[in-house]
């Protein structure tokens, strides 16, 4: 059997690495670092902006993180200002 190699990590915010309306935890923003340090993308997902959540990613010392905020309708990457954001869904999807 291959072994596999686990190389993305997705974090909800609130609730779950802190809880709602608090900042992320020293000591769990040295783990996600320690994640990124050995190679891990770290991917922070929220209903959240994605500007908010590239500042708490910035904040807590990721340096390399993804984030899909608003419910998933924008992607961004802090490092290199890429942006993707959902227009809408398409009328054939909403339709079936």
């Amino acid at each position: 059997m291959e072994k596999m190699t686990i190389r993305l990590a997705v974090f909800d915010i609130d609730g779950t690495l802190a809880a709602t309306e608090d900042t992320i935890p020293p000591h769990v923003g040295e783990k996600l670092r320690i994640l990124e340090e050995k190679g891990l993308q770290i991917v922070f997902i929220s209903g959240r902006t994605a500007s908010y959540l590239a500042g708490l990613a910035r904040g807590i010392g990721v340096a390399k993180s993804l984030v899909a905020g608003e419910n998933g309708g924008v992607i961004f990457d802090p490092a290199s200002k890429w942006e993707r954001k959902l227009e809408a869904i398409p009328h054939q999807v909403v339709s079936l």
